[in-house]
């Protein structure tokens, strides 16, 4: 990895960082906002550190899947914020030029987002009125685990080897992928375009197109993974990038009326008696 590398990761970190420092205030302090669950369908894959190593691997893309909740709030009539809890499987397939030996593997991550959105309005003549908005922010995903599936090369005249990831196992077996020295907390940032419709007065329809960057190598290192007894070790010096096109229902919450309903449930009522009466 140069130096124009480091620098770059090093400043889209410190991008991310600043962007939740600001961001956290104004979550904390949200009155009304739209609650629900999300979920879409993603391409993932990985980009390498080194150009170079794409002559090494023929490297494709796996389909998958995310699935969470969101919350979404206006600052202004214009600014919003979104935010995201969400589990999202990536991953991606390699290919080593040489030996032919092909990996398909996918990761396990729990993933949250946290962006700015710039809310316009649109008019069409069948959708009638609806709002569509530009989103960027940071992304902090923390990688729980995977699987995936050897075969090929050196094992084409066995079968596919099935194995599950693990971390630091210093006794591993043949059925897993062991990582050492791994980026499990992975930072990055999502951009993406979206839309948003009105269904039934505070229920709202999200959809959107969305571009995530990681910015954390799987690991530091080269070559962290390995599974016993096998000669075989993946390139980990790649950071995971998603396309997703993503789906919410949202429910509007008003924190200050339910905080007014709260307030005046149960409290007794006194009644004056009119004068003249006994």
């Amino acid at each position: 990895m140069n130096n124009y590398q480091r620098a770059y990761r090093l400043i889209g970190q410190g991008l991310a960082l600043s962007a939740l420092s600001l961001l956290l205030p104004f979550f904390a302090s949200a009155q009304q906002f739209q609650l629900g669950p999300k979920g879409g369908v993603q391409v993932a894959y990985v980009k390498l550190d080194d150009d170079e190593q794409a002559d090494n691997f023929v490297l494709q893309p796996i389909l998958s899947y995310n699935a969470g909740g969101v919350l979404t709030f206006d600052l202004t009539n214009r600014i919003g914020l979104q935010t995201e809890l969400t589990y999202s499987r990536k991953g991606r397939v390699t290919k080593a030029s040489d030996t032919g030996l092909k990996n398909r593997s996918t990761y396990d991550h729990l993933e949250w987002s946290g962006m700015f959105r710039l809310n316009l309005e649109a008019e069409n003549k069948e959708l009638g009125k609806f709002n569509y908005h530009f989103l960027f922010g940071p992304n902090f995903s923390y990688w729980l685990g995977g699987k995936g599936t050897l075969s090929g090369g050196e094992l084409e005249i066995f079968a596919p080897v099935d194995y599950k990831i693990v971390f630091d196992h210093t006794n591993s077996s043949i059925r897993e992928l062991n990582f050492t020295n791994a980026n499990r907390l992975q930072l990055g940032f999502d951009i993406g375009i979206g839309a948003e419709f009105i269904v039934f007065k505070e229920q709202r329809l999200l959809v959107d197109l969305r571009y995530v960057v990681t910015h954390s190598y799987l690991s530091p290192d080269i070559d962290a993974s390995s599974i016993r007894l096998l000669t075989y070790e993946d390139y980990t010096r790649a950071a995971n990038r998603v396309i997703a096109l993503n789906v919410a229902y949202t429910f509007g919450i008003d924190l200050i009326q339910l905080r007014k309903g709260k307030s005046s449930y149960g409290k007794k009522v006194k009644i004056k008696a009119k004068p003249g009466k006994n």
